[in-house]
């Protein structure tokens, strides 16, 4: 049973709600003065709970290196959803886009950075400075249209939409166009066309967009603030020109939605002709609007019906002694060819204090990734998405991994730091993409201590982008879970005993963004990746790349052979032949005795290293095949903490070693 300590959080503390986005403030010491224990029973969930076994290696070969494809100091690429960013193609070739701005640039020099990659290497030199607009735009997504063409949309943040399109990828000039939404208008008079934070999903020629309405106070189209609307275009290749349809209501909102939407909150997928819509937030109903003939009609469907909307209805009647679990609020969607609806976000809990006026949250607490289709039951009720009512009903979670082997997740954090500056969960930022029966989930999680950074003691937890895969349409997840992120350079060592860790990682990994399709049996993942973690403008962030095999994600960078010690080549290993190290008595005193099992006969080094590096005993030893008993002394070993390893040609096995 893997135990979860944070150590950091859980603390209740009361804010006023004067908005959705309100979100509370507490002290450091406050927070490092917490310490809360969290169980898990693996078992209830049988077959459905992730798990990090060791999987049947894929047959696709090596996973192309991480490259760089661009950098920004605008780390943020959302305000919630990341939407979609890269776009993939027939031919095996790809493009990604970002937000991107130079130094003290962001107020009038932003724009989308662009990179294509033609089969075999990304082929821009991008940097921060170039963008493909030629205004100050933000947010951008991208989509394939059309035979071999790419589009862009981004927001100016004043009037329009701004739309670059072109008929072949890759090349050639864009053409540049806007977008104005309907007019919204404020109680002075004043009005705005402007449409912000769009996201884009295609069909051949045709367009499926949504973004909201004016965001500013008072401005409202049809009785709506920040108004969720779809476009549909229609793409001619001939002139390279977009005709839209005109704007409608997502949900067909009615005016009693007034303050219902809110920036980035929502995502769009299309397979086909199916459309799919997802909204969802902490405090509304999530709900997903689908259609099957390619955006002529929708329907609704309620994913959780969401007890918050009851209680802001209706404050005077709430009941103070019930803990609310919920959505944190980053979602992300796909559709699969056979039309079925797939779902992924994070998790929170809160409770009001009072009337509907003042909430203690624990936005953290139920740290972890909730998978959904349509095959499942809807969410509805107070409880509902409890982890382990979720775990109880057979729904597929997505934890923190335990990166150490020591089967207890440590995680300590400033918890206002984390709930501002990164605004997911401690795991977020969910993205999916389907291919028949199998169903792809990249994202972003926190690190366990000790990796953590050495940089900021006051925001020390950095995080990481991991994968694993179903097989069997999303029911169970019992592939692996791939450290995608994971450099050969990162490594740690640690000492629990006395509390003094010492680490070796220096980047942070968040935002990821993955192919909504598989190009040519491989996913395009990216990243946003810096040496701090937060997403503070003017601080240049890296634009990470992978591609990876479908059938490598659960393999590549599997968290349980990197352990081990496993994974020293970024681009894949061979199997190994060593598995089973035990260690007995640990701690141990004068003799120490090693059980390790091999698949052949072969020589092998054995080595104790301490936790500055330094190899304090090596020997070679002859392994046999099958079941091996080896006799170390450490009688001469100073009282500490130890990682002891045997490697051969073809494998290794480390394991942690105390000496008394």
């Amino acid at each position: 049973m893997k135990k979860v300590y944070l150590l950091f959080m859980m603390v209740s503390f009361t804010v006023a709600l004067f908005a959705q986005s309100a979100r509370p403030t507490m002290t450091l010491q406050q927070a490092k003065n917490q310490t809360v224990t969290k169980k898990f029973d693996p078992t209830m969930s049988t077959p459905k709970l992730t798990n990090s076994a060791v999987p049947t290696r894929g047959t696709s070969g090596l996973v192309v290196s991480p490259d760089y494809i661009g950098s920004t100091y605008q780390e943020q690429q959302t305000n919630y959803n990341q939407h979609n960013k890269i776009s993939v193609f027939p031919d095996g070739t790809a493009s990604a886009v970002w937000m991107t701005a130079p130094y003290n640039g962001a107020a009038t020099l932003r724009g989308t950075g662009y990179n294509y990659f033609d089969g075999t290497q990304w082929v821009n030199a991008y940097d921060d400075i170039q963008r493909i607009e030629d205004v100050r735009t933000g947010w951008p997504c991208t989509a394939p249209v059309g035979t071999n063409g790419e589009i862009v949309v981004s927001h100016n943040g004043v009037d329009a939409l701004v739309i670059n399109v072109r008929a072949q990828k890759g090349t050639g000039n864009w053409t540049q166009t806007t977008l104005q939404g309907p007019v919204a208008t404020n109680f002075a008079g004043n009005t705005s066309t402007a449409l912000l934070w769009p996201d884009i999903a295609t069909n051949g020629n045709t367009i499926h967009l949504i973004a909201v309405t004016e965001s500013d106070t008072g401005y409202l189209y049809n009785g709506i603030n920040r108004c969720l609307l779809y476009y549909r275009g229609t793409y001619d290749e001939t002139s390279n020109t977009i005709t839209w349809e005109n704007p409608r209501k997502v949900f067909n909102a009615t005016p009693e939605m007034y303050t219902y939407f809110g920036a980035d909150c929502y995502t769009i997928a299309a397979n086909g002709n199916n459309v799919a819509i997802l909204y969802l937030t902490t405090w509304n109903d999530a709900r997903i609007w689908k259609s099957t003939d390619n955006g002529d009609n929708f329907n609704t469907i309620m994913l959780f019906d969401n007890p918050m909307e009851d209680d802001n209805a209706n404050p005077q009647s709430v009941d103070t002694n019930l803990i609310n679990y919920l959505p944190k609020g980053i979602s992300t969607i796909a559709v699969g060819a056979d039309g079925k609806v797939h779902a992924a976000f994070d998790l929170m809990r809160m409770h009001w204090t009072d009337t509907a006026v003042h909430y203690s949250w624990w936005p953290n607490w139920n740290y972890q990734l909730v998978y959904w289709n349509e095959d499942m039951p809807v969410f509805s009720g107070r409880t509902a998405l409890d982890a382990d009512t979720l775990l109880a009903n057979g729904y597929p979670l997505f934890d923190l991994e335990d990166l150490d082997g020591d089967d207890t997740i440590r995680v300590y954090k400033d918890i206002n730091e984390y709930a501002n500056e990164i605004q997911g969960s401690i795991i977020s930022y969910p993205q999916l993409t389907v291919d028949g029966n199998n169903v792809y989930m990249v994202y972003c999680a926190m690190y366990e201590d000790p990796f953590k950074g050495t940089n900021n003691q006051y925001c020390p937890q950095l995080h990481g982008i991991f994968g694993t895969r179903s097989t069997d349409g999303g029911h169970s997840w019992n592939n692996g879970v791939s450290w995608i992120s994971y450099g050969k350079d990162i490594f740690y060592v640690e000492d629990w005993t006395t509390g003094s860790p010492t680490i070796f990682i220096d980047n942070d990994n968040i935002f990821p963004a993955v192919s909504k399709q598989v190009m040519n049996g491989k996913l395009v993942v990216d990243w946003m990746m810096d040496v701090m973690p937060d997403i503070t403008t003017n601080r240049l962030a890296n634009v990470i790349a992978k591609i990876i095999p479908t059938d490598s994600l659960g393999v590549y960078n599997n968290v349980e052979e990197i352990k081990q010690g496993l994974w020293i080549d970024p681009t894949g290993i061979a199997d190994n032949t060593l598995e089973g190290m035990k260690l007995y008595p640990n701690p141990a005193t004068d003799n120490l005795s090693v059980a390790i099992s091999s698949n052949e006969h072969a020589s092998a080094d054995l080595s104790i290293v301490n936790l500055m590096g330094q190899v304090v005993y090596s020997e070679n030893v002859a392994l046999n095949e099958g079941n091996n008993l080896l006799n170390v002394s450490v009688s001469n070993l100073t009282p500490g903490v130890y990682m002891i390893n045997i490697r051969t040609n073809k494998g290794t096995s480390t394991q942690k070693l105390i000496v008394k």
